[in-house]
């Protein structure tokens, strides 16, 4: 599965947007991403014991990277609970997200315990605050559009990853559906972070932060797109 996309998967480290060298920083954990994912989809096709500990490995480093790789941990989870009731094996996959909360858990209660002042980028979400911010989706999805179709930065690439991921959708296979949640899921995830954020001007949140956010799902979006234009050949090699 991974082996027969690899090349196109990889190509992500040549078509990098053009922007500060910090976005750098997220490499590592779009890498981890992709690797954690790669895993968790052959572990559901082969049913392979090896692959399932890879993937717990890969899954638990996610979230110590980075900050964010709390969402993408959380994203992968559900991928795997999702596939697990599929394929009847939720146990090995609720084992796999243990290590990872653990973390999560310990390294919270860690800075709680040292005072450590965090960035205050977001506000603690609550159902009144929801409720009050609920205005903001309009211009947050705007500001979404604006970006994602923004060529002098992305090119058309997105553009070739909403063609891919429609083309795997019709394709009706239940690997290449979890492959399609875990290009969207962590978009819609961030997008929604921004009803919360602390920002005095949230659109501007958005436009310093959102890019390099894009830019953690990029590897796995190659992956879609190789996926995709292999099944087009094989079609056109069918019908040819």
């Amino acid at each position: 599965f991974v082996g027969r996309s690899s090349g196109p998967a990889c190509a992500f480290f040549f078509s990098q947007p053009r922007r500060s060298p910090r976005w750098y920083t997220d490499i590592p954990l779009s890498v981890f991403y992709l690797a954690a994912l790669g895993y968790l989809l052959c572990a559901v096709e082969s049913n392979s014991k090896r692959e399932m500990i890879i993937y717990a490995a890969l899954l638990t480093l996610v979230p110590w990277i980075k900050s964010e790789g709390v969402i993408l941990w959380a994203v992968l989870v559900m991928i795997g609970v999702i596939a697990g009731f599929v394929r009847h094996r939720v146990r090995p996959m609720l084992i796999a997200a243990a290590p990872g909360l653990v973390l999560i858990v310990a390294w919270k209660i860690y800075l709680k315990s040292v005072h450590c002042l965090l960035p205050a980028d977001f506000v603690r979400p609550t159902l009144h605050l929801l409720g009050e911010n609920l205005s903001r989706v309009p211009t947050i999805t705007r500001i979404a559009l604006m970006e994602l179709t923004d060529t002098g930065l992305w090119s058309i690439f997105w553009m070739i990853v909403f063609v891919a991921i429609i083309y795997l959708l019709i394709a009706r296979n239940f690997v290449r559906v979890l492959l399609v949640a875990a290009i969207v899921s962590p978009i819609i995830l961030y997008l929604l972070t921004y009803i919360f954020s602390a920002w005095p001007s949230y659109s501007a949140h958005m436009t310093s932060s959102l890019p390099r956010l894009l830019l953690q799902v990029m590897p796995v979006s190659w992956l879609a797109i190789a996926l995709a234009f292999g099944q087009f050949k094989k079609k056109e090699q069918a019908l040819g």
